[in-house]
């Protein structure tokens, strides 16, 4: 389990051994949830929504290419988190700008917007 840190957007991460496969359950202070999986990113509406077996919560989700789906379980896909920055266990990042998460490559590429492997929406909210 990855430690609480003094993230804004971030509260905690869970981490979930399903049949399908590892996830890493991301919970957001406004109790909206992302789902990362080594092939997909998704948002949901709330923690209950992600056992929803009608996907009624699912409120966006994207498929991460297969050449570079994420990698090295060992641990959690979450290496570290802060503010809007999620490092990951295989040195792919994820960014949380104020409209998408975006997965790339490495930090480098992260800080300088280039290489963007996947870009999840992020769900607007009334």
């Amino acid at each position: 389990m990855i430690p609480e840190n003094s993230s804004d957007i971030i509260q905690s991460i869970e981490q979930l051994t399903p049949s399908a496969g590892p996830i890493d359950i991301v919970h957001f202070r406004d109790g909206k949830i992302l789902a990362v999986s080594s092939d997909s990113l998704a948002f949901f509406k709330d923690r209950n929504s992600f056992n929803d077996p009608l996907g009624n919560g699912l409120l966006n989700n994207c498929d991460i290419p297969s050449d570079h789906a994420l990698e090295d379980y060992t641990e959690g896909w979450v290496k570290e988190y802060r503010a809007g920055y999620i490092g990951l266990q295989d040195g792919k990042v994820l960014l949380i700008t104020p409209i998408a998460v975006q997965l790339f490559q490495n930090k480098d590429d992260a800080l300088r917007n280039n290489n963007q492997l996947a870009s999840l929406d992020l769900p607007m909210t009334h």
